[in-house]
């Protein structure tokens, strides 16, 4: 998966490598390496648990067998994991399911997880689906009507 600064791909042993640019960390995953990487750079704090992979403008999420981790810019707590800090460790997303996908906007997520759709995040335009323009540090379940 890429986005327009950084990709990431899952190797055949489930372990997740990155490059490119770093800006928000959303290469770090727990190795603490702020540079920009030219060559696949092993996010070794996964281990070889990963399934899948979403590269984000600011941030990763990657699909785990421990369930999702994000990490990178969480300014409008895109990361899901109820707050408003960065983080350059893999941290997992609250209150969902193990075998929730996340998926990643500029500065928000949604998943699916139990046969409901979460959100989180920026929601300056109404992007969680939530009815509001506020912003949500947690995934909230979107009400379909």
């Amino acid at each position: 998966m890429s986005d327009r600064k950084h990709t990431c791909a899952v190797d055949a042993t489930g372990e997740l490598w990155c490059w490119g640019g770093n800006d928000d960390n959303e290469l770090a995953g727990g190795d603490d390496n702020a540079d920009e990487q030219l060559r696949p750079f092993r996010i070794a704090a996964l281990g070889k648990t990963v399934t899948d992979v979403v590269a984000a403008e600011t941030g990763t999420c990657a699909q785990t067998l421990n369930g999702p981790r994000c990490w990178g810019d969480n300014f409008f707590g895109q990361l899901g994991d109820g707050t408003t800090v960065s983080r350059s460790t893999p941290t997992p997303v609250v209150s969902l399911d193990v075998a929730a996908r996340p998926a990643m906007g500029t500065a928000h997520s949604c998943a699916l997880s139990d046969g409901e759709v979460y959100c989180w995040g920026d929601n300056a335009r109404g992007e969680l689906g939530l009815g509001t323009f506020a912003v949500a540090p947690s995934p909230v379940a979107v009400a379909f009507l």
